[in-house]
């Protein structure tokens, strides 16, 4: 048994040598008495450093000390601290295998396995035979090939990030982005994101928000969405986790990308929990509201909240657009509005961009009348509707009450957010004794702030003619002599004024309200501001709204079209102009193209109309067709195409359909669809004919169809793009469409059909079938024979060609079509019947059609080639499916017709006689005919 009894420490007489308690250190090491010989080898250390001797001597001392308190932490488990010992043993002695096997053992017990598995391969080649050495690569071996196994899994992979995450004070900026876009590609595997959730992980992420790395920032809300969107149990543990505050305090971030990648954690959320597709009001949102009422709550605190930024602002409006309605949000609509939030609403709406007041954007006031609109629009009842008109008023009449100026801008303010979004609840309040004359005090006030409040207001009540002709009577002065400031901000708002007024005649090329003042004087002040790039991009906005207005006459179409700077930076402002700008950007693409619904006039009440010698609108000799394409071959030619390729991420409704209808104008040219493809236009459109207005989807889906009819969908619509067109074409097979687009979309599902199995299983899918065939029955040859050439190339999916073999007249029908008079009918037709006969039961229907043979002999002998080819195939099947059949066949003149084609010369017949002669062969198999005798 060894002895516990310390060793004695030296007298002041004895001489302590360096070496004398190394010594000492080893005895104790040997006697298992670790602690003891670690503080003997510490001695031995601070004495070298102390020590007068060599250098030499005390370094290998100091390097041998170091190795051996490296052996006792081993022992003790203190792994660091050996790692450290055995390092510096060998920064002292660089060739000692002993103090290397330690630095191994200590770095292998850490868990560096790379480390380790480097030094022992280096210790390996200093002392290859030495079993211990070698057993202890072959243990850090089998450890790294386990973390390798371990790491390639999701789990050891998520580990592995979230290692160096918390370790992120040691790395560069780029690195820990890059670990963070690493974590964010895990997060979209469910089992990425569990593993996330657990243990804290997330935690670690939510410290990120609280610095100022605005890209680190949005990764970080970026993954917290992607693992909210798998299902609502990881959503609703994320949001525990995060906190909703967290989330709020998101929204008083200035940086937008901040804000937006916020939102979209809550979009996520929303998304998952409640019904987005709504067929009838049966199916409103009558769910639970528990986890999602704090989320509102927190919402509708934030809409004017003065801790919340205009970004922050902006994706609250949008939020509440989308889930507080009833059709496809949580049906809340009527509490909205009795809980304050439409109050609220006002609150932003009265906001004075210029002074100390709540933070907004350029697009806030936008989204604030978008949102008015939305929820007047989801009203259930009229008793909730005067609510609402009353909620307004009262607000409006408040504001007015007040003696401080401010309030009564703040009270037009509000009317005029009013007029943009809920126009009658506006009106109505503008129509109000004593409103209209306020606001024109104001405009005639010398206060430029007043003028601009009141002259916008008014603009924005000149949107109704009766509300316009009013304006005119009573206003026109003002705002002419407005137009005429020397302030900018205000001369522009008038000019929008008499755009508007200018135009109250719409396309009637015979109405001028104004008289004398030229739309081409008001379009030269309007693209003078345009055109100036040092001007304020509100004065842009404003600019382009009265050009909207003024493109409604002809003249001023051909004037702009004509200056071709201003469409440049008209397609500008339409790839980067804000959201409040859209709406008026597409209005003029849509004018100049002449995209909009026309009107047409019935002969006979023109003639009445004539007699009653009433006004008769006349459209301008400048909007005739030949002029329309001249000016929209220009628009192409100029750019137009990449200017609106971004008209997707346009928000407003109404924006995004016109945009749908300036593409489908485009797509009516064929040299025009190439350019859309090449500039990028497909993807806007798949966007445009699924989020739009329901006339917008059409529009969007018809310029689809036009692209597919002339072009390769593998290179117009590739990989995924088109299997998306395929429910949007589908769409315009329906009687109410006219005949037009139910022709295209025909042909470009045609050519879809024709691509892949992919789309024609999509095609199937969508149960596109019986809307295609419905058309084969329609009396127009057009209509017919493009159903029978998309049915034709449907047939190669089993699911369709097994229709035929049912109790049905589709065999017949076919049969009939290859006799008609149509050459590409006959060929469709026959090319169906050709890949049909291969199947017995479709062989026997044909016979059973009584104009068969005649039908099949005039294939058989017609002088087009691909018809013969069809008509030699339908009958070499008849022969080849059975004997009885085949009987038949050889009893009729189509043995006769098939022989003759069979003995046809030419290299155009080679294909068609191998056929024939495969015919006649299973005759002979039959023993139905003799072979001929040879000569």
């Amino acid at each position: 048994m060894t002895s516990t009894t310390p060793a004695s420490p030296p007298t002041a007489d004895e001489v302590v040598s360096p070496d004398s308690l190394k010594q000492n250190g080893n005895k104790l090491f040997l006697e298992g008495r670790y602690e003891d010989a670690t503080d003997q080898y510490s001695l031995a250390l601070s004495a070298c450093q102390s020590s007068s001797s060599s250098s030499t001597d005390g370094g290998e001392i100091m390097g041998v000390c170091y190795k051996n308190r490296a052996a006792c932490y081993l022992k003790l488990e203190r792994y660091q601290e050996a790692a450290d010992d055995a390092k510096k043993a060998i920064e002292i002695l660089p060739h000692d295998s002993k103090a290397l096997f330690r630095y191994c053992q200590a770095t292998e017990k850490l868990g560096q396995l790379e480390e380790a598995y480097t030094k022992c391969k280096l210790l390996i080649s200093m002392e290859p035979k030495n079993s211990a050495i070698q057993e202890l690569m072959r243990t850090i071996s089998v450890a790294v090939d386990q973390k390798k196994k371990f790491r390639s899994t999701t789990h050891g992979q998520v580990d592995n990030m979230f290692e160096l995450l918390a370790t992120s004070d040691e790395m560069d900026r780029e690195k820990k982005m890059k670990v963070l876009n690493n974590v964010l590609v895990k997060s979209k595997e469910q089992a990425g994101a569990e593993i996330i959730l657990s243990s804290g992980r997330l935690t670690l992420l939510i410290k990120i928000l609280s610095t100022t790395d605005t890209d680190m920032i949005v990764a970080v809300w970026r993954i917290a969405s992607s693992i909210c969107s798998h299902n609502t149990y990881l959503a609703e543990e994320a949001l525990n986790q995060i906190g909703i505050n967290k989330i709020a305090m998101a929204f008083a971030n200035e940086n937008e990308s901040v804000c937006v990648a916020a939102g979209h954690v809550l979009s996520v959320i929303f998304d998952l929990m409640l019904p987005r597709q709504m067929k009838n009001p049966s199916d409103y949102f009558k769910g639970d509201l528990t986890f999602l009422r704090p989320i509102f709550d927190m919402i509708m605190s934030l809409i004017a909240s003065h801790k919340v930024s205009g970004h922050g602002r902006d994706v609250i409006l949008d939020l509440i657009v989308k889930n507080v309605p009833r059709n496809g949000g949580a049906n809340l609509t009527s509490e909205f509005i009795d809980n304050k939030g439409l109050v609220q609403l006002l609150k932003v709406s009265s906001a004075l961009a210029y002074s100390d007041d709540l933070t907004i954007t350029k697009d806030t006031k936008t989204h604030v009348a978008y949102t008015l609109q939305k929820l007047y629009d989801d009203i259930p009842s009229n008793k909730v509707r005067d609510k609402y008109q009353d909620s307004c008023s009262d607000y409006v009449q408040n504001l007015f009450s007040q003696e401080d100026m401010v309030y009564k801008y703040k009270a037009v303010l509000a009317i005029t957010c009013l007029l943009q979004g809920p126009y009658d609840v506006g009106n109505a309040i503008m129509s109000t004794e004593g409103v209209l004359n306020v606001m024109m005090a104001m405009a005639q006030s010398s206060d430029t702030a007043s003028q601009m409040i009141a002259v916008e207001a008014l603009v924005q009540a000149a949107s109704k003619q009766h509300r316009c002709k009013q304006i005119l009577e009573e206003g026109f002065e003002i705002i002419k002599a407005l137009y005429k400031s020397e302030n900018e901000n205000v001369q522009v708002r008038a000019l929008v004024g008499m755009c508007k007024l200018a135009n109250l005649g719409g396309h009637d090329a015979t109405t001028k309200p104004l008289g004398d003042m030229s739309g081409i004087n008001l379009a030269k002040k309007a693209l003078k501001f345009l055109l100036n790039p040092a001007m304020n991009p509100d004065l842009r906005k404003w600019a382009t709204e009265g050009l909207s207005f003024l493109t409604l006459d002809a003249e001023v179409k051909e004037y702009v079209v004509d200056n071709i700077p201003a469409l440049r930076v008209l397609y500008e402002v339409a790839k980067n102009g804000s959201q409040a700008v859209q709406y008026a950007l597409a209005t003029i693409f849509v004018n100049l193209t002449n995209s909009y619904d026309k009107q047409e006039m019935n002969e006979e009440l023109v003639k009445l109309a004539e007699y009653a010698h009433q006004h008769i609108p006349k459209e301008h000799e400048k909007d005739g067709r030949e002029y329309v394409e001249k000016r929209l071959h220009t628009l192409v030619d100029t750019g137009l195409i990449s200017g609106i390729c971004h008209s997707h991420r346009v928000k407003s409704e109404g924006a995004r359909e016109s945009f749908a209808r300036v593409f489908c104008a485009v797509c009516e040219y064929q040299g025009n669809r190439g350019a859309v493809v090449q500039q990028g236009g497909v993807k806007a459109l798949l966007s445009l004919s699924t989020d739009n207005s329901t006339v917008g989807k059409i529009f969007a889906a018809h310029a689809l169809a036009r692209i597919c009819i002339n072009m390769d969908p593998a290179v117009a619509l590739p990989g995924q793009r088109s299997l998306e067109a395929v429910k949007p074409l589908i769409t315009l097979l329906s009687i109410e469409q006219d005949g037009l687009r139910n022709f295209e979309s025909l042909l470009a599902l045609t050519n879809l059909a024709a691509t892949s199995e992919e789309n024609r299983r999509v095609i199937f899918n969508q149960r596109a079938i019986p809307a295609i065939e419905n058309y084969m029955y329609e009396e127009h040859n057009l209509l017919r024979r493009a159903a029978t050439e998309c049915m034709c190339n449907m047939l190669q999916e089993d699911e369709v060609s097994a229709y035929f073999t049912q109790e049905n007249d589709r065999v017949k029908l076919w049969t009939l079509f290859c006799g008609e008079d149509d050459v590409a009918l006959v060929k469709a037709a026959s090319g169906g019947l050709a890949i049909l006969s291969e199947n017995k039961i479709i062989c026997e229907k044909i016979i059973q059609v009584n104009s068969h043979v005649e039908i099949l002999v005039s294939l058989c002998m017609s002088t087009d080639l691909d018809i013969v080819l069809r008509g030699v195939c339908i009958v070499t099947n008849l022969l080849q499916s059975d004997k009885e059949v085949a009987a038949k066949v050889v009893d009729s003149k189509l043995l006769e017709a098939l022989m003759h084609t069979s003995q046809q010369e030419g290299n155009d017949f080679e294909k068609i006689k191998v056929i024939a002669r495969k015919g006649l062969q299973a005759a002979q198999d039959w023993s139905l005919i003799q072979p001929a005798e040879s000569t």
